[in-house]
């Protein structure tokens, strides 16, 4: 992926930008649905932009909500982990989802949460890794090193895109 696309993304958000970025590659199957049954009071506008399967069969379902109050790197990270996980409980095909959170600013944040299956329990991933916090007021170095550099071949590599700290 080109760093270039990140870049502008990062200069100018909006899903349909993401959205966008995304549908350029074979993988990515666009569904633009809107989640009405999705609702919070910090959150709005959540909808499902797509999903793609990796090469090793996990399929990663994509969705964005927009923030009502601006974000920054600590803010409301809990609550976006804790409604994900509700999402993906609805989306059970899925392993896994990225979950873009946006603010009127054009800052987001960017997380990976997945399910690990261990008999009938379910482990989450923890809510303090597998995020981004993105802005135009930051040098974003991590983040566009990581996305340029990922080919979507499997669900690990998928998981060290978003392991890395700052």
């Amino acid at each position: 992926m080109s760093q270039i696309k990140f870049q502008q993304l990062i200069n100018d958000f909006s899903p349909a930008s993401l959205s966008d970025i995304l549908k350029s590659h074979d993988f990515f199957r666009v569904k633009q649905n809107s989640l009405p049954t999705i609702k919070d009071e910090k959150f709005t506008d959540f909808s499902q932009l797509g999903d793609f399967d990796l090469e090793d069969n996990t399929n990663i379902v994509v969705i964005c909500a927009r923030s009502l109050a601006h974000l920054n790197e600590r803010a409301s990270r809990k609550t976006q982990y804790d409604i994900s996980k509700k999402i993906l409980k609805i989306f059970q095909k899925s392993r896994a989802g990225v979950f873009i959170y946006y603010d009127s600013k054009g800052d987001f944040r960017v997380s990976l949460i997945y399910a690990d299956y261990l008999g009938t329990k379910v482990n989450y991933s923890t809510f303090r890794r597998f995020t981004y916090f993105v802005s135009k007021q930051q040098t974003n170095t991590t983040f566009l090193q990581q996305v340029a550099s990922l080919s979507f071949t499997n669900f690990t590599e998928l998981k060290e895109l978003f392991s890395v700290e700052k």
